[in-house]
């Protein structure tokens, strides 16, 4: 009995400890998934900065493309708007190349995402199966250590009806034994009376 009632609480600190084992690995994955979305958001307002920081007017058409071969001039006003071409495209090269390097960690932020979902799913799903496990092992012992107890109860009631009926049984013979001791003393007490009354008849002829 003491032994079913060692597994069975065993089996309950085994359960409490596999549940907390997977609640710190979910926090765990939990605290990770909210650090790249942290650094996500950091990175976007980087690269947003950076968008401003690098924007530039648009292109004005000041180069006459129809005559490539007649020799052109150009006002510093003209030299400027071409610099300013130049940096407005090479700044929406650099902010295409952000953009598809903010695109690609957003792919790597929602497949890490999606892995750790998947893998938080499992863990609980396992858990969960492991649990029921060991609650079904459980009960099973439970019902053993019960159906032991009532074997016992019921040996122990047998035992001591038993008991009582071989009490009761002794105590009727003592009581019959006593009862014909008194029978045959009472018999006894009366031949000695007769005899000693027939004494005196004899001695008065």
């Amino acid at each position: 009995m003491r032994k079913l009632v060692k597994q069975v609480k065993q089996r309950q600190r085994r359960i409490s400890s596999d549940l907390n084992q997977v609640i710190r690995a979910g926090e765990n994955l939990a605290l990770d998934k909210e650090v790249l979305l942290i650094e996500n958001r950091q990175l976007q307002q980087a690269l947003n900065q950076e968008r401003r920081r690098r924007k530039r007017g648009r292109a004005m058409g000041l180069l006459d493309s129809s005559n490539p071969s007649l020799a052109q001039f150009f006002s510093p006003a003209k030299v400027q708007s071409i610099r300013e071409q130049m940096t407005a495209a090479e700044a929406a090269k650099k902010d295409e190349q952000a953009r598809k390097e903010d695109a690609k960690l957003q792919h790597a932020i929602l497949k890490e995402q999606k892995e750790t979902d998947i893998m938080l799913q499992r863990m609980e799903r396992e858990a969960a199966r492991q649990a029921a496990k060991e609650q079904k092992e459980m009960d099973k012992a439970a019902r053993a250590a019960q159906r032991q107890i009532d074997r016992e109860l019921r040996d122990a009631k047998k035992a001591q009806e038993q008991k009582e009926k071989e009490e009761r049984a002794a105590a009727r013979q003592q009581s019959r034994l006593g009862g014909g001791q008194v029978a045959r003393g009472s018999a006894a007490g009366g031949g000695g009376k007769i005899a000693g009354v027939e004494c005196r008849r004899a001695l008065s002829g």
